[in-house]
C-alpha cells in the first residue's frame, strides 16, 4: 500500500519542497517506527515527550487487544493512566480499548489536512499530508495509518523516487512501485563501469 508523503513546515535550510509557498519538509515513514520500538533512540533524535509517550501508548493498546495480551493491556492503561495523572483512565481504557484509541488518535486529526504540495525538485504538484503543527501531529497521523493498517510490515521508501510506502508482513519490497521495480531492475543488469588501473 502506497501512502502520501507527510509534510511539518521547516526551515529555508531543510526545505524539500513548499506548500502555497512556505517550506516543508517530508516526515519519513520510519519515525513511527523508531518510537514503537527503539525509544531510546527516539529520545535521543526528536526528544520523548508526554504527547510521544502517548502515541506510544495507543500503539501499545491496540498491540494488546490484536494480540490478545491482556496483561499487557492493563500494565498500558496503568502507565498511561500515572502519565496523566487520572486513576479513573485506567478504567476508561480496559472497559473499551478501541474507544479510547479511536477517540485519543481522532483528536489529533484536525491539525493534518490534505494539500497540493511542490516538491523542491520537481514542478508538478503532488497531493500529501500537511501537519501544521509539526512533528507532533506528524506522528499522530503517521500512528493513525499504522493502526490502521496494522503496520506488521513496516514503512519503506523507495530505493528509486524515494516515495514512502507501507510495507506487507514479510515484505522485503524496495520500490513503491512496479515502474520504480523494473527501472531498479534495469539499473542492476547494467554492466559495470571499468576503472582505470594505472
Amino acid at each position: 500500500m502506497k501512502f502520501l508523503p507527510i509534510l511539518i513546515p521547516c526551515g529555508e535550510p531543510e526545505r524539500e519542497g513548499a506548500v502555497n509557498g512556505r517550506p516543508v519538509k517530508v516526515v519519513p515513514y520510519d519515525v513511527v517506527d523508531l518510537l514503537i520500538k527503539n525509544r531510546s533512540k527516539f529520545h535521543t533524535k526528536h526528544g520523548y515527550t508526554h504527547e510521544a509517550k502517548q502515541l506510544r501508548g495507543f500503539w501499545q493498546i491496540m498491540d494488546a487487544v490484536r494480540g490478545g495480551k491482556t496483561q499487557k493491556l492493563r500494565d498500558v492503561a496503568c502507565r498511561l493512566a500515572e502519565l496523566e495523572e487520572k486513576a479513573e483512565l485506567k478504567d476508561s481504557i480496559l472497559e473499551d480499548p478501541a474507544r479510547f484509541v479511536q477517540k485519543g488518535l481522532s483528536e489529533w486529526a484536525p491539525g493534518a489536512s490534505l494539500v497540493l504540495w511542490q516538491a523542491r525538485s520537481r514542478a508538478a504538484l503532488n497531493a500529501g499530508i500537511f501537519c501544521k503543527g509539526g512533528m507532533l501531529d506528524a506522528l499522530a497521523v503517521l500512528m493513525l495509518f499504522r493502526i490502521g493498517v496494522g503496520g506488521s510490515g513496516g514503512a519503506g521508501s523507495c530505493v528509486i523516487c524515494g516515495t514512502s510506502f507501507e510495507r506487507e508482513r514479510g515484505d522485503r519490497k524496495r520500490t513503491c512501485s512496479d515502474k520504480c521495480r523494473k527501472r531498479a531492475s534495469r539499473m542492476k543488469s547494467r554492466p559495470a563501469a571499468p576503472t582505470n588501473a594505472s
